[in-house]
């Protein structure tokens, strides 16, 4: 408590906002899943088609396409507030989508075009990072929670992108993960 005996200004900011809902907590979670999944399976994707050594350009699109999607989440909120239901669906199309266009278009015809893939596949990334940027900013007060509900997806990834990729071929595996993203 303070002097004056209101609380912290953490407690008082929960006071004033309220705490996100059980849907939010797991979309948050669901997304965080879905986009590290991704990167795995993009990796395996990458390893088998071109060189093991383009895998480091999984994560550099994945690490820009996050951050672009908490920028691009800040442009948009200055004219009008970004649907989430609208990026979840963009997400969830977005990520197979992607993948189907690097393989049955753009390695197909232009093999070594490994600059407009990395674009391609920015897009998926770019729209989790706004998704959860949108988020984030909503419930700023309980960030806390949305990060350890973010890692919880993330951890549970880990594994569950494992036993999928051994399920499934890495293409067919991204196929999966779209679905989930867009729940």
């Amino acid at each position: 408590m303070n002097r004056a005996g209101g609380g912290t200004g953490t407690e008082a900011a929960h006071a004033a906002s309220e705490a996100p809902r059980a849907g939010v907590l797991v979309a948050v979670s669901v997304v965080s899943a879905s986009v590290l999944a991704f990167e795995v399976a993009l990796t395996r994707v990458f390893a088998a088609i071109l060189q093991y050594h383009f895998m480091f350009l999984v994560l550099s699109v994945a690490l820009c396409g996050l951050g672009l999607g908490g920028f691009l989440a800040h442009a948009v909120r200055r004219f009008r507030q970004p649907s989430l239901p609208l990026l979840a669906a963009l997400l969830g199309a977005s990520i197979p989508g992607s993948v189907l266009f690097c393989l049955r278009v753009l390695f197909a015809r232009f093999p070594e075009a490994y600059a407009l893939a990395a674009v391609v596949l920015l897009v998926p990334f770019a729209l989790a990072g706004t998704f959860l940027a949108e988020l984030f900013t909503r419930h700023a007060a309980w960030s806390g929670r949305l990060y350890a509900w973010d890692l919880a997806g993330a951890a549970g990834a880990a594994g569950a992108a494992v036993v999928l990729l051994e399920a499934v071929p890495a293409p067919d595996a991204c196929l999966v993960l779209g679905a989930a993203a867009a729940l």
